[in-house]
């Protein structure tokens, strides 16, 4: 229950971000689950209620609409993210009338909302009880630290990756919210708006996204594996594996082939060895940008405050993240690393891919 086979204290602030952002956000979503009536998993397949889906979902869609309707020009406004609309009408939580385009949350809806809103609050005050409250206010004060310096104004989740697993915002932001605001934030929010501001400086003249590089790319350094190991090795799905894969071969970066045993492997070809190699030093050039534009101090005590959470109290954040008897997610091995950028894909934004 640890990155797999990288000493914790040489991972770069973003990788231990990311361990953070997608443990809570997993922690969230067991909880949410648990509460909701639904039919997603197994032992609750006779039940009625909406499909499941992950805090994104809330937090850049749903959360903003209620049954007197909003508008998608407005949705877009306020989110700065473009939703899985369609995801959120087929699953229960929306309808969208189709003449004046207004959005408008059903009855689970409703429900949902009313469950997922106070959960954020309950969730910050069982991480100052598990990891302590020293850490996790200094966690949140060096998150604001970086974020009053930060001028975008982001939104407070992830978004759902695009093509190439790209990050995007729907729009230009507005200017940043004022500092008191930004204090607020429930952690996940401060997670995903430094995570996000790193990846889209990232990627802004990389030919591959992040996340492909974070959890496709870094774990074949030997520039081939089997394909089935790559869920383990980076903590993401098949299913994100597999769209990730279906783009890097087409592109020339890998290839697909099976050993003497039968079993399938992925090969990274010359120009996928280079965007390996491109990944790592990119990623090392992004955060010495940072340094230099935010200051050491500012990046240190992020990456001190992560540590303390993420690599000394490692075990608590994976008990943490242990599900329910009914959630999906007991139906399946627990994970043996967590996504060194989270998968958030449009089939419900779980920030593994799931």
């Amino acid at each position: 229950m640890q990155p797999s086979g990288v000493p914790p204290n040489t991972l770069p602030f973003p990788t231990l971000l990311s361990f953070a952002l997608v443990a809570y956000t997993i922690e969230f979503d067991n909880e949410a689950e648990r509460r909701l009536q639904h039919g997603a998993s197994r032992s609750r397949r006779a039940e009625r209620g909406p499909w499941l889906v992950s805090l994104p979902m809330y937090v850049n869609c749903l959360r903003f609409v209620d049954d007197d309707g909003i508008t998608l020009d407005e949705l877009l406004r306020r989110a700065h993210v473009r939703p899985n609309l369609a995801g959120m009408e087929r699953w229960g939580y929306l309808r969208v009338d189709p003449a004046t385009h207004t959005i408008r949350a059903t009855r689970s809806g409703l429900q949902a909302r009313a469950i997922w809103e106070p959960l954020f609050a309950e969730l910050e005050e069982r991480w100052r009880s598990r990891f302590g409250l020293a850490r996790i206010s200094g966690l949140r004060t060096a998150l604001v630290a970086l974020l009053d310096a930060i001028d975008l104004n982001l939104p407070e989740a992830l978004p759902i990756l695009r093509t190439g697993l790209l990050n995007h915002l729907a729009q230009a932001p507005r200017p940043p919210a004022a500092a008191a605001a930004r204090a607020r934030l429930p952690l996940s929010a401060l997670f995903s708006q430094v995570l996000l501001a790193f990846a889209l400086h990232y990627e802004r003249t990389s030919e591959l996204s992040l996340a492909i590089g974070a959890n496709v790319l870094r774990p074949l350094s030997d520039g081939v594996a089997r394909l089935r190991d790559l869920p383990d090795e980076s903590g993401v799905s098949k299913e994100s594996i597999a769209m990730a894969m279906s783009f890097l071969t087409k592109r020339g970066y890998a290839a697909g082939e099976k050993n003497p045993g039968g079993a399938r492997l992925v090969r990274l070809t010359e120009s996928g060895a280079g965007a390996r190699d491109e990944y790592r030093k990119r990623l090392a050039a992004v955060e010495a940008v940072w340094r230099k534009r935010f200051g050491d101090p500012t990046i240190d005590a992020l990456a001190t405050a992560l540590a303390r959470v993420v690599v000394e109290k490692r075990r608590k954040l994976f008990e943490g993240i242990r599900p329910h008897p009914e959630n999906w997610r007991a139906e399946f091995p627990p994970p043996q690393t967590l996504p060194y950028f989270p998968m958030v894909l449009h089939r419900g934004a779980y920030p593994d891919g799931s």
